[in-house]
């Protein structure tokens, strides 16, 4: 079986309950579609702003976590079987270096 890829783009509110609603359209429209992998945004359930980091934040195994492991069962998507385990300092937020590749018409396919 191959991979059909869905990359998933969400609008992002500063009520994380309200994102994860929308990333749950999402995931379905793209399982719908056929995905069986779907990515979704760097920052779909917390805005892009780094005040909101640590407010947004969750313990390994949280929110975020149960509810993406329950989307990938719903979905029949593998998952993880349990919380990254790796360890994050925090001492650097906001300060990671990025790298965004953008494909312009002659890099495309």
């Amino acid at each position: 079986m191959g991979i059909r890829l869905g990359l998933c783009q969400t609008r992002v509110t500063r009520d994380k309950g309200e994102n994860l609603r929308l990333a749950e359209a999402a995931l379905r429209q793209a399982a719908d579609q056929g995905a069986n992998l779907a990515l979704l945004p760097e920052m779909f359930n917390c805005p892009y702003e780094n005040p909101c980091f640590p407010l947004y934040g969750e313990p390994a195994g949280g929110e975020t976590w149960q509810f993406l492991a329950a989307m990938a069962d719903l979905l029949s998507c593998p998952a993880p079987t349990q919380p990254p385990t790796v360890p994050l300092d925090l001492s650097r937020l906001g300060q990671a270096p990025r790298v965004h590749v953008t494909l312009g018409e002659e890099d495309a396919p």
